[in-house]
């Protein structure tokens, strides 16, 4: 059963909470007037990290960039420059890496030359 957690964006601070710290939090420190974001663990981590939902990976040989979001009950991958929604499949994740995610790294989801 893949596991359930979550992190958060606050938009005030300007900080992601991970799971570890989310829980030492309290609900009152998240308002809906900050319109923080919370990202859900896809359950599809790869050897050296989690991925999460609106994180950015890239492909290691053709260094095309994709956001992770979930679409119609199912995770896909949103390739950045073409804006085509894929699949995301599990036996493709050795074929990417996470560089980012869209709110500490907003420059990653800029079109590249």
């Amino acid at each position: 059963m893949k596991e359930i957690k979550f992190r958060c964006w606050h938009k005030s601070t300007k900080d992601m909470i991970y799971p570890d710290r989310l829980r030492e939090l309290t609900m009152n420190m998240m308002s809906e007037d900050d319109e923080d974001v919370l990202m859900q663990y896809t359950g599809l981590p790869n050897e050296n990290d989690e991925w999460y939902h609106y994180d950015i990976l890239e492909t290691i040989y053709s260094k095309e960039r994709y956001l992770i979001d979930w679409h119609f009950n199912r995770w896909i991958l949103i390739n950045l420059k073409s804006k085509r929604k894929e699949e995301f499949r599990q036996i493709d994740l050795i074929f990417f890496k996470k560089i980012g995610n869209k709110f500490e790294n907003p420059e990653l989801l800029e079109e590249r030359i």
